[in-house]
């Protein structure tokens, strides 16, 4: 059986090799979603649903986990609680 070339370097020390993303259909929640975070940087719900009329914005955050997109998630304050921000993790390359 081949492995994958990417599997080749698994666990030498100084290699990093992060797994290929996949790119959402055009013209869906998931690639209008990425668009927004690799435009603008990152997304809450409010601007999700002002924005994109999403309102489901943390379905939207797992599946593109799941093609898997480096998305990490920050908890922030607001009067009454908190609320979460989605980010793309910026990823080293080399």
């Amino acid at each position: 059986m081949e492995t994958p070339q990417r599997d080749m370097f698994a666990g030498v020390p100084g290699i990093t090799v992060q797994p290929k993303t996949h790119r959402p259909k055009p013209n869906t929640q998931l690639d209008q979603v990425l668009s927004f975070m690799q435009n603008r940087g990152s997304i809450s719900s409010l601007e999700a649903m002002q924005h994109l009329r999403v309102f489901r914005l943390a379905a939207v955050v797992f599946e593109l986990r799941a093609l898997n997109w480096p998305i990490v998630t920050i908890t922030e304050p607001h009067d009454g609680g908190t609320h979460a921000r989605y980010k793309l993790r910026e990823v080293a390359s080399g």
